[in-house]
């Protein structure tokens, strides 16, 4: 698909063409079922993600992956249960919001009623705060742990959320996370530098 393409190689240009020539590019999802904006977020376009949601319409997965919290607002005011939708990747709005977005969108989507423990539906089996442990979302973390996720809940190989924290050497996610019981696995434990 050439839009999918030009979103990977960064052609904001071509985006805009594009989208100009047949503004129906915008709905096309690429073969993994994802659409142009989470494409581009995932290759960290963000840029394009942003033009692309600012030129169409933007589903739950969008609006919570870019932190449009006004498009957000009105897409669970009118579909309340959009919250706990599953994206073609198997990820949950709030997996998307702590991973790509801020604290704000977080607490949007857990005061919607959103899981803080939901498990990716793939092999990753990631939770929200996994996520935000990854990308350095502190705020996002320190919602999710007050609304009850779990500090140890294993991912993919029982990686934990304080492995992220310690291997991207987030000391203010690792305080968090430790103030909250929060270990590290024992495969992260025997890479940890001694002293």
């Amino acid at each position: 698909m050439e839009l999918v393409a030009a979103i990977e190689a960064g052609d904001e240009e071509r985006v805009r063409e594009l989208i100009a020539t047949d503004p129906d590019v915008l709905d096309a999802p690429d073969e993994r079922g994802l659409s142009p904006v989470l494409v581009a977020k995932y290759v960290g376009q963000d840029a394009i993600a942003e033009l692309l949601a600012a030129a169409g319409s933007v589903d739950v997965f969008d609006a919570a992956a870019t932190g449009r919290s006004d498009e957000l607002r009105v897409i669970l005011k009118v579909q309340p249960g959009a919250v706990a939708l599953r994206s073609p990747d198997g990820f949950t709005a709030l997996h998307y919001a702590a991973f790509f977005a801020d604290g704000p969108t977080v607490e949007m989507l857990l005061a919607a009623g959103a899981d803080p423990a939901a498990v990716a539906d793939n092999p990753m089996l990631v939770q929200p705060l996994h996520s935000a442990a990854a990308r350095r979302n502190v705020e996002g973390a320190r919602l999710l742990l007050a609304a009850g996720a779990d500090p140890n809940a294993e991912q993919q190989d029982g990686f934990l959320p304080l492995d992220a924290a310690v291997q991207n050497r987030d000391e203010a996610m690792e305080e968090l996370l430790r103030a909250h019981g929060g270990r590290t696995s024992r495969s992260v434990e025997r890479q940890l530098p001694e002293g």
